[in-house]
C-alpha cells in the first residue's frame, strides 16, 4: 500500500519539478492504456484460475452487479446533492 502511494507521490513531484521531457507527455495516454490493458489482463488470469471464483461465477455475478448498481446510483444522488449544494439551485 505505501509502495503504491509513494509512486503517486513521487510521480506528482517529478512532473511539477518538470524533469520529465514534453515528449513524453504527449504520449502518455497511450503508454498508460497499454499499461492498464496489461493490468486487465493479469487480472483475468488471476480470476480465472482461482477455482472458487469460476465455480461461483453465477452467485458473484448476482452480487457483483448488485454491489455495482448501488455504488453508481449512490455516486449519482451524491454527485447531484453536493451539486446543488455548490452551485443553488438555478431559477
Amino acid at each position: 500500500m505505501w509502495g503504491i502511494i509513494a509512486a503517486f507521490v513521487l510521480g506528482i513531484i517529478i512532473s511539477a519539478v518538470g524533469v520529465v521531457p514534453y515528449h513524453f507527455y504527449r504520449h502518455l495516454d497511450k503508454v498508460l492504456t497499454a499499461i492498464l490493458l496489461v493490468l486487465l489482463f493479469g487480472m483475468g488470469l488471476n480470476i480465472g484460475l482461482d477455482e472458487n471464483i469460476t465455480g461461483n461465477i453465477f452467485n458473484l455475478g448476482k452480487t457483483a452487479f448488485l454491489i455495482s448498481a448501488a455504488s453508481v446510483l449512490g455516486s449519482v444522488l451524491v454527485a447531484w446533492y453536493f451539486g446543488k449544494w455548490i452551485y443553488g439551485e438555478k431559477k
